[in-house]
C-alpha cells in the first residue's frame, strides 16, 4: 500500500473565475482534504486569457506572448499554492498543476494548457506535476475528462446506492458514471460557459448568480430543440469538447431577439437538456446524480436538470463534499498517482487505447 503524501492541487476552469487550490493528503486512491483556498487571477492575467480565447490558434503562433501569459498564470497559481503551504507545518511534497486550457481539439490530438510549471516549482519550492492530458492524447484518447478516477473514489466514499454519477459543471459539463464495476466518463455538452458569456457580453456581469435571471424567464423550447441537433450530442462516447464548441448560439438571431431573462432561461435549459440526452443516449440509469463545480450553485439549472433526468439530483455540498474544490482536489490526487505510476485515464473514460499515467514531473531545482 502506497504512503499518503501531502499535495496541493491547483485548478482554474474555462470560465476563468479564479484559481481553486486544495491541500490534500492522499495515496492516490483515498483522499483527505486538509485546507482549501480560492484566489483571483490578477486583472491583467485574466484579460490576457480572455484575449487568447478570441482566436486561440492565432494566439498560440506568437511564442513570446504565449510565454508571457504562461509565466503570469504560473505566478498567480504560486500565490494560491503558497497560501496553502502556510496552512500546514508539514512539508508539501507535490503540486498538481492543471494550468489554463486555451484550446482543446481532441480529434486533432491537441489540447493546450498554459502555465509555466518550472516557474511554479521555483516560486513554491515544491516538485510540480503538470501537462496531465498529453500522455492520454498520445495513447489515442481525448485527453479529457480527467475527473472520473476521483469521482469514482468519492461515490464509493459516500456508500450511496449504485449506479451513481457525478456531474461537474464548469465551463463545460462532464459526467462520471460508476456502477461498482464499470467506470464511464465523458463531456455531456455546455456547462456554465454559455451562461457566463451571455452575462458578460450583454449585461457586464460575470455570471447569473444562483440562476436568478433565468428564473424570471421563459424557455424557448424550439430553440433548445434546435440546439440539441448539434452533431456533438449524437457522437459516441467517450468524447470531450472545447469551451468554444457551441459559441455560435450566442449570435443566434432568435436568442438575440429575446429578453435577457428568456435568453438565460433557454441557455440554462440547453445545459440541462444536454445532460438528459447524454444519459438516455448512453442508456445509463444512475440512481443519483451528484452535481459539483460552479453549476451546483445555480438553482435554476438544478431545477431544469431534475426535470431532464429520471433520477435524484443533489449537490456535492449537500453531501458534505466541498463541491467547488473537487477539481482542485483531483489535481492533487493525479499528482500523487503520477508519483506512484498509477493510471488516471482509461479506454472507458477518454477513449485511449490503454490505461495511461497522467502528467509530467517538473522538479523544484533549488530545493
Amino acid at each position: 500500500m502506497s504512503q499518503s503524501l501531502l499535495a496541493i492541487g491547483l485548478m482554474s476552469g474555462t470560465s476563468v473565475d479564479g484559481i481553486d487550490a486544495a491541500l490534500v493528503r492522499t495515496d492516490g486512491n483515498s483522499l483527505e482534504r486538509v485546507a482549501t483556498v480560492s484566489s483571483k487571477y490578477r486583472r491583467a492575467t485574466r484579460d490576457a486569457i480572455f484575449s487568447a480565447y478570441k482566436n486561440p490558434n492565432e494566439f498560440l503562433q506568437n511564442k513570446a506572448t504565449v510565454q508571457d501569459l504562461s509565466m503570469a498564470i504560473a505566478q498567480d497559481h504560486a500565490t494560491a499554492a503558497n497560501q496553502l503551504k502556510s496552512a500546514t507545518d508539514k512539508p508539501v511534497q507535490l503540486i498538481g498543476f492543471h494550468g489554463q486550457t486555451i484550446v482543446h481539439e481532441p480529434l486533432q490530438g491537441k489540447s493546450v494548457q498554459l502555465g509555466d510549471a518550472r516557474t511554479l516549482a521555483q516560486l513554491t519550492q515544491v516538485d510540480t506535476v503538470h501537462d496531465f492530458r498529453a500522455n492520454d492524447l498520445l495513447a489515442g484518447g481525448q485527453g479529457a475528462p480527467l475527473a472520473p478516477i476521483y469521482h469514482q473514489s468519492l461515490i464509493a466514499s459516500l456508500q450511496t446506492e449504485l449506479p451513481a454519477a457525478m456531474l461537474n459543471i464548469g465551463g463545460v459539463a462532464n459526467l462520471s458514471y460508476w456502477d461498482g464495476s464499470t467506470l464511464i466518463g465523458f463531456d455531456t455538452g455546455p456547462g456554465n460557459g454559455l451562461l457566463d458569456q451571455y452575462m458578460q457580453l450583454n449585461l457586464g456581469q460575470a455570471f447569473d448568480k444562483e440562476g436568478a435571471l433565468a428564473r424570471q424567464g421563459q424557455v424557448n423550447q424550439a430553440l433548445v430543440d434546435d440546439f440539441m441537433q448539434h452533431a456533438f450530442f449524437n457522437s459516441a462516447i467517450p468524447k470531450s469538447l472545447d469551451r468554444a464548441e457551441f459559441n455560435a448560439i450566442l449570435k443566434s438571431d432568435t436568442l438575440m431577439a429575446m429578453s435577457h431573462c428568456d435568453a438565460m432561461a433557454s441557455l440554462t435549459a440547453m445545459t440541462a437538456a444536454s445532460v438528459g440526452q447524454a444519459i438516455r443516449a448512453c442508456k445509463l440509469k444512475p440512481t443519483k446524480i451528484i452535481v459539483c463545480g460552479g453549476g451546483q450553485h445555480n438553482k435554476s439549472l438544478l431545477q431544469y436538470l431534475q426535470q431532464a433526468v429520471e433520477c435524484l439530483v443533489c449537490t456535492a455540498d449537500s453531501l458534505n463534499l466541498k463541491g467547488d474544490y473537487i477539481e482542485a482536489e483531483l489535481m492533487g490526487l493525479l499528482a500523487v498517482r503520477h508519483q506512484y505510476a498509477l493510471p488516471s485515464t482509461f479506454p472507458s473514460t477518454t477513449g485511449c487505447t490503454h490505461a495511461t499515467v497522467a502528467g509530467q514531473l517538473q522538479r523544484a531545482e533549488s530545493k
